[in-house]
Formats: structure tokens, C-alpha cells, sequence
């Protein structure tokens, strides 16, 4: 046996463990949080005791479903182009995994950031209710709320 088959031998050993880790672990827990965050907002949308609370959190269902179906699509394509190609350097060969890369990447960071956003207004809506209840039902009204989580779901494409 080669020095470089024993090499190659190697990275398909790191290919394979990678492509397990991958699918299988990350897999399963993106269909978990999906799972999860399908029963929260169909839960929450029972909820008539606290619309705002309850409006921000399935919005917050909604952006973070969306970041966990892009990752994994994003890692699963990426982890099959390398099994299928059989080439370790796919990634900057291949002209479609460019293209793929160039609009899922961006999308996203840009969900990444809704869900981290979502959770800053999410706290910022929960403080103001504890610490000055009646101001909070003026500040954070339902028509309020969906226009904070508007501005908020913008202002993450911008800063993007």
C-alpha cells in the first residue's frame, strides 16, 4: 500500500464520519426543531390569553424552521457533492455547488439573524410587561407588535 492510498483512504474515512455527523446527528436535530416548532405554533395559536406573546413566539416558530430547513439543505448538499463527485475539492471546482452556495448561504445568514432578532424582541416584550405592566399593553398592542416584528424582520435584510 501507497503513501498516497493510505492518504486517500483517510480523507474517505473523514468524508464518511463528516457525512454521518452531518446527516444523521445534525439531521435529526433539525427534525426535531422542525417537530418542535410545528406543535409550538399550532399550540400557541390556541392561545387567546396572550395574543402578543403568543403572536411573536409562532413568528419566532416560523423564522427558526426556516433557518434549520436551510442549514440542513445547505450541509446535505454540500456533504452528497463530495461523496458523489468523489473529488475533496468540490467545493471549488464545481460550478453548481457555487451557484447553490452563492444564493442558500446568504438566505441563510439572513434567517439566522430573523430568529436572533425574533428573540431580542421577544425579551424586550416580556421585560417591559414585567417591569411596567400597564405601559406594556400600550407599547407591545397586537397592531404594535406586528409592526415591530415587521421592522425588525426588514431590518435583518438590511444588515445583512
Amino acid at each position: 500500500m501507497t503513501n498516497n492510498s493510505l492518504n486517500d483512504t483517510q480523507k474517505w474515512e473523514c468524508v464518511w464520519l463528516r457525512l454521518h455527523i452531518n446527516i444523521v446527528v445534525i439531521g435529526a436535530t433539525s427534525v426535531l426543531g422542525i417537530i418542535g416548532n410545528m406543535a409550538a405554533f399550532y399550540i400557541l395559536g390556541r392561545d387567546n390569553l396572550s395574543p402578543v406573546a403568543s403572536f411573536l413566539l409562532r413568528v419566532l416558530a416560523i423564522v427558526d424552521n426556516s433557518c434549520l430547513i436551510l442549514a440542513f439543505i445547505h450541509i446535505l448538499v454540500r456533504d452528497i457533492l463530495y461523496v458523489a463527485t468523489e473529488d475533496f475539492q468540490v467545493h471549488s471546482k464545481d460550478l453548481s455547488w457555487a451557484y447553490f452556495r452563492n444564493y442558500t448561504y446568504p438566505l441563510l445568514f439572513v434567517s439566522q439573524m430573523a430568529t436572533m432578532y425574533m428573540t431580542v424582541l421577544i425579551a424586550v416584550s416580556r421585560f417591559v410587561a414585567v417591569k411596567t405592566p400597564y405601559k406594556a399593553a400600550e407599547w407591545f398592542s397586537m397592531r404594535n407588535t406586528k409592526i415591530l416584528t415587521v421592522i425588525v424582520l426588514l431590518f435583518r435584510d438590511v444588515e445583512y
